[in-house]
C-alpha cells in the first residue's frame, strides 16, 4: 500500500504519493477533478498547437503566475520564448526559454498549475538551498542526477512555490 502525505502551506495544499519520474517524489492531486480535466493534466494533444494565451488560460488559478514567470524570464534575462512539445508524448505543450540557443528551462502548462523543468549544478543548488521552502528542498533532494547537478520538475500551485522557482531560475540564468 502506498503512503500519502498532505503538505499544508500558508496558501496551498499538496498531496504527495509515491515516487515520480526519475525516482523523485510525485506531487499530484491527479485523482481530483478540475472541471472536465484531471487536476494538473498537461496539454497532450500534439496535433493542436496552443498559443501562449491558451496555455495561460489552461493554468486557471495559476494563469497569472504562468504569465508572470514567462514575462519575468524574458524581461529580466532576455530569454527567447518558443512554444514547444519536447521529449515525447508525456510532457505536453510548454514554453521553452532560450538564451543564445541554449535551453534554460521549459515551463509546462497544466490544468490549475504549471511545472518548470530546469537543470542546475550541485553548486548552484547549494548556494540557495537554505533559503528555500521545504517543498522546494524536497525536489532538490530528489533531483534526477545529471553530470555535476540534476534536473527537477517543479510544480507551482501557489505563491510560495512561485517565489522559490524564481530564486532557482535566477541562479540558473546568472
Amino acid at each position: 500500500m502506498q503512503s500519502v502525505r498532505i503538505y499544508e502551506m500558508p496558501s496551498c495544499k499538496m498531496v504527495s504519493s509515491g515516487t515520480g519520474m526519475f525516482g523523485g517524489r510525485l506531487k499530484t492531486n491527479a485523482n481530483f477533478e478540475f472541471g472536465k480535466v484531471a487536476m494538473y493534466e498537461r496539454m497532450l494533444n500534439k496535433q493542436i498547437v496552443p498559443t501562449a494565451e491558451e496555455m495561460t488560460a489552461y493554468c486557471a488559478e495559476n494563469a497569472e503566475r504562468f504569465s508572470l514567470i514567462n514575462d519575468w524570464l524574458t524581461t529580466t534575462f532576455h530569454t527567447e520564448q518558443k512554444v514547444v512539445f519536447p521529449y515525447g508524448n508525456k510532457y505536453g505543450w510548454g514554453i521553452g526559454h532560450y538564451s543564445k540557443k541554449k535551453l534554460l528551462c521549459n515551463i509546462f502548462a497544466e490544468a490549475g498549475a504549471f511545472t518548470v523543468m530546469v537543470r542546475l549544478t550541485d553548486v548552484q543548488y547549494e548556494t540557495i538551498y537554505g533559503g528555500l521552502k521545504k517543498y522546494t528542498q524536497e525536489y532538490i533532494d530528489n533531483k534526477y542526477p545529471c553530470g555535476d547537478g540534476g534536473w527537477i520538475h517543479y510544480r507551482v500551485i501557489c505563491q510560495e512555490h512561485y517565489e522559490d522557482i524564481k530564486k532557482l531560475l535566477a541562479v540558473k540564468c546568472l
